[in-house]
């Protein structure tokens, strides 16, 4: 680790499988694999408080809202892990959050055309940095298993889930994407129409369990299930919330599986049926219609939520 450093993160270890943990902070926060780092737990004493270290960690891996550690055999979830990042890294994400501070009060089109050259401005003539912070910005076109829903237990089940409840989407071909060919949005064009068959949708996130508020795709999916549905597409997502019928201010699970727009061939590793597709934003400072993140199903954040949709009756 060099002395020189730009930011401290702490981050809190979520969950620990042998050797290895995985923690709160991901790319957006500025972790890299092969940061190093170290464990530790505060014990209060008093009115004083001790920093016990428990020994070094080092990112294994890292996507979008998460990293892997490897360390102590002790390590426990709930411990801190410390990482003084080197001088020079930027989160990309608080690049992202800067830029549109700064650009509050534009609107629509006019608001991305002045953040894509400054948020450019801000990115350090290094290209392994460049290329992380195009690669947190990426997502995927829904493939042939996209949109697969429960099978329908009953017309009973059906229209409860088809209650007051939830918002009828007409079906129709809808504009998804950006027309903008920007290098940290090129996961999110080019702007295409899509067929989209009518639809129902949860106007906001669901409730989910008080003991369990970062519910992982899995359980996000077995959920609307259970209602009859499903989780919406990110089509789907895009095309009800470009209407304004759905309430913001969590990241949200969606059915679709990670992967190119068509007629966008620049690759991607991530790309096939390994991460989901996200959507949205927690802060509304950082919301776009057309944002794409991804994670692996198994992953969770207090951040992410979900929503239940259905085929219209």
């Amino acid at each position: 680790m060099t002395a020189a450093s730009a930011f401290v993160l702490v981050v809190r270890i979520l969950s620990v499988e042998g050797s290895e943990a995985r923690v709160e902070g991901g790319l957006l926060d500025g972790l890299r694999p092969g940061d190093a780092g170290r464990v530790y737990y505060e014990l209060s004493v008093g009115s004083a408080t001790k920093r016990i270290v428990v020994g070094p960690a080092q990112v294994v891996a890292a996507n979008e809202l998460a990293a892997r550690c490897a360390v102590p055999e002790n390590a426990r979830p709930g411990y801190l892990v410390r990482f003084e990042l080197p001088a020079g890294r930027v989160a990309p994400g608080e690049l992202l959050r800067l830029a549109r501070r700064r650009l509050e009060g534009l609107a629509g089109g006019e608001r991305d055309d002045a953040l894509r050259p400054w948020v450019d401005h801000l990115i350090p003539p290094d290209a392994q940095l460049d290329e992380e912070v195009v690669r947190i910005l990426r997502e995927r076109r829904p493939g042939p298993a996209e949109g697969r829903r429960a099978d329908p237990a009953d017309r009973s089940t059906r229209q409860a889930l088809a209650g007051a409840t939830m918002i009828q989407v007409p079906g129709g071909r809808y504009l998804v994407g950006r027309a903008l060919p920007a290098a940290s949005f090129y996961n999110q064009h080019p702007r295409f129409e899509t067929e989209i068959a009518p639809f129902l949708i949860d106007p906001a996130p669901v409730a989910w369990q008080a003991e369990r508020p970062d519910p992982s795709w899995h359980e996000a999916d077995s959920f609307c299930r259970t209602r009859g549905g499903a989780l919406p597409t990110e089509f789907q997502w895009e095309a009800a919330m470009s209407a304004g019928l759905l309430q913001r201010g969590r990241l949200e699970w969606t059915s679709s599986w990670y992967g190119p727009y068509p007629g966008n061939r620049v690759p991607e590793p991530e790309y096939g049926e390994r991460v989901r597709v996200i959507r949205g934003a927690a802060d509304p400072a950082e919301f776009s219609l057309h944002r794409r993140l991804f994670a692996p199903p198994d992953t969770r954040d207090p951040r992410l939520g979900f929503r239940c949709a259905s085929a219209a009756q």
